[in-house]
């Protein structure tokens, strides 16, 4: 049996959550208008149950968080993970909140001229 995988677009001003099937389609999707700015600090896990706790009561589920997510302001900071990456990049920059479990996917970023483009 394959885990279920969550995918989370948490911005400034709203919350999007899918289950992702195999094939990498949304076969549900959710959305709610509390961004990052409305989070209490620490309240990040609870804003997420509300929007879909059903799914995350599943112990096997990988949860991949995106967005505004990383940012400082966000649940966990995560920093830009330089281009160009591969998959085995991406991984190893990913933030572990719960080992295994829930992880803030970085940002990209370029450099152009030794300026970083994001």
């Amino acid at each position: 049996m394959s885990r279920m995988l969550i995918g989370v677009d948490w911005g400034t001003s709203s919350l999007r959550v899918a289950r992702i099937d195999r094939a990498g389609d949304a076969t549900e999707e959710r959305a709610a208008p509390n961004g990052i700015l409305s989070v209490a600090p620490g309240g990040f896990p609870a804003a997420l149950a509300d929007v879909c706790g059903d799914w995350l009561r599943s112990r096997d589920a990988l949860v991949l968080v995106c967005g505004m997510a990383g940012s400082q302001q966000g649940w966990m900071e995560a920093p830009y993970c330089p281009c160009p990456a591969g998959f085995a990049d991406i991984a190893s920059h990913l933030k572990w909140v719960e080992p295994g479990r829930i992880a803030i996917v970085p940002g990209m970023s370029c450099g152009h001229d030794g300026m970083p483009d994001v």
